[in-house]
């Protein structure tokens, strides 16, 4: 879930307070206050936990992982990220699971991404 923090800064305007003696020269005004706000989005988080895809990842077996996700709108990409090798796409998944072939003793991280632009934490699983 992508989380958006935006500062708000408002700036005020310092006056010079007080009667100006005749012959002295102004007084430069007071330096302004800076106010800074830290602003969440926590109606565009809520949206995008709603509509994000919820990945459950289980060992299945000692050569193979289950992969079960919910949300977003298919077909769907997966994105298999072993410890050692190489990353592979799996594309143009219609189904919301699928069993990967994982080698024992490796760590493997998974990713599902929805063709709605939706997709899930990075999960990763120790096989």
């Amino acid at each position: 879930m992508a989380v958006r923090r935006f500062v708000v800064v408002v700036l005020a305007a310092g006056a010079v307070a007080g009667p100006l003696v005749a012959g002295a020269s102004a007084l430069a005004p007071a330096p302004a206050p800076i106010h800074v706000q830290g602003v969440t989005r926590v109606a565009e988080q809520e949206i995008a936990a709603a509509n994000g895809i919820n990945l459950e990842v289980a060992r299945q077996g000692s050569l193979a992982t289950r992969l079960t996700w919910s949300g977003g709108s298919g077909p769907y990409d997966v994105l298999i990220d072993p410890s050692v090798g190489s990353s592979r796409y799996e594309s143009d998944i219609d189904d919301t699971t699928m069993v990967v072939a994982t080698e024992p003793g490796r760590e493997n991280c998974f990713t599902v991404f929805g063709s709605d632009r939706t997709e899930s934490e990075r999960t990763c699983l120790s096989s």
